[in-house]
């Protein structure tokens, strides 16, 4: 009897340790899996010192693995475990700049117990860029900047500073010259020669700080030192321009100063379109349509130094509807206009009734509920009566955008603005 009874407990105990080993050592069997990369599939900006580590699910045979690691573009490196899950590769020369790397762990790696993985693991991230401006004061394709006194340019990172004294250069020699290098910010002072081109030059040689890449190539700005502010105008009378389906679109404009024009037309609704038609001025020139562009371009005015020039752009037709034109320049001026196309040319009858444009109607309730106006005043609003192409008077705005700088401003379209001087272009 009592061997029959230890014969029933060691069995059972046999089976109970049976079970428990074969649930505990399942994983075990498993195929082996990447858990994490580093860096991670998509990571960008990756300094080219860095190193990639691996980690796998379960301890790993080393040799095997080692040998199943690729790194395209092939670079030489070296292998250390920080334990048996976990692979380091360190690049034993710098990471290819600005470029995409893959890693890849393929099927011929093992864990210890000698199962493969079930499928390639892989990764792809791209390398830190060269070093690079991505802004400047003035705009950095600005070709005529007034009078600076100052030219700022801001890098993707910080700069090694030696490195950018040694390499910059800026013909012809500025007087009173002063260079500043603060982390990615150069700061260069001194007086810029007015109807002056002037170019300013880093060597490839300059680096950044802390990895010491250089510049891809040299870098290089030319701009011309005006006498005149940068001005630009539309010259349509008023706010909205009507115009028939079937007809090519011409808008004229005016400028000083600016070396490009860059026109985006896009589509807006009829309540985004009244919204703006009747919209005081600072919310107007605040808007920003929601729409992608129908229609883009890029005009180059050649535009003589310090002399108004006028040149018409031609739109193609647009299908009947509401549109947003907008065209900026690099030197900072630019102006919009509100475009309502219907099948003849007629005016839609909204919340905008059409018997005046919106500039109109705003001079209307100023002049009404104005002072009587100075001998100043009258000349400003005798002007504001003529055709914009034909004269231009010089005032204080509420708002300086179409022309881009603080100070006396351009004067037009109808918007009353308090006078700062009476002098006039005719």
């Amino acid at each position: 009897m009592f061997s029959l009874r230890l014969r029933w407990v060691v069995l059972l105990c046999a089976l109970a340790v049976g079970a428990a080993f074969g649930f505990l050592a399942l994983p075990l069997f498993q195929p082996p899996r990447v858990l994490f990369m580093e860096p991670a599939d998509g990571a960008s900006d990756i300094a080219p010192t860095s190193p990639i580590t691996i980690t796998f699910s379960m301890p790993m045979a080393r040799a095997a693995t080692e040998a199943a690691f690729r790194v395209s573009p092939r670079v030489n490196g070296a292998f250390t475990w920080q334990d048996n899950q976990t692979l380091v590769w360190t690049p034993r020369r710098a990471l290819p700049i600005s470029q995409t790397l893959t890693v890849q762990i393929s099927q011929a790696a093992r864990s210890w117990l000698g199962r493969a993985p079930q499928a390639l693991a892989q990764a792809r991230f791209t390398t830190l860029t060269y070093p690079h401006v991505v802004a400047s004061t003035p705009a950095l394709d600005a070709q005529f900047i007034y009078i600076p006194n100052r030219v700022t340019l801001t890098f993707d990172r910080a700069l090694n500073a030696e490195s950018v004294r040694a390499n910059l250069t800026i013909t012809p020699t500025l007087a009173n010259e002063t260079l500043r290098i603060d982390a990615n910010t150069v700061t260069l002072d001194g007086f810029f020669q007015p109807r002056t081109r002037y170019q300013i030059e880093i060597a490839a040689g300059a680096t950044d700080d802390a990895y010491h890449i250089p510049l891809e190539r040299a870098w290089l700005w030319a701009f011309t030192v005006s006498e005149q502010y940068p001005n630009f105008s539309i010259l349509n009378r008023g706010r909205v321009l009507r115009v028939a389906a079937q007809d090519k679109i011409r808008i004229p404009t005016q400028f000083t100063n600016v070396s490009r024009l860059d026109v985006a037309v896009y589509p807006i609704t009829p309540t985004e379109f009244d919204a703006n038609a009747n919209a005081p001025f600072e919310t107007w020139y605040a808007f920003q349509p929601t729409a992608a562009p129908i229609q883009q371009q890029r005009v180059l005015t050649h535009a003589p130094l310090d002399q108004y020039a006028q040149q018409t752009i031609a739109l193609e037709p647009l299908p009947q509807g509401t549109y947003y034109l907008r065209i900026a320049t690099p030197e900072g001026p630019d102006d919009a206009q509100l475009l309502q196309v219907s099948s003849n040319g007629a005016e839609r009858r909204s919340a905008f009734d059409g018997t005046t444009t919106r500039s109109q109607k705003h001079n209307h309730r100023m002049v009404r509920n104005a002072v009587p106006p100075s001998t100043t005043q009258q000349r400003v609003q005798k002007a504001n009566a003529e055709p914009r192409s034909s004269r231009f008077v010089f005032a204080q705005p509420l708002f300086c955008r179409r022309i881009g700088f603080d100070g006396l401003a351009l004067h037009h379209g109808g918007s009353f603005f308090k006078t700062f001087a009476e002098t006039q272009y005719v």
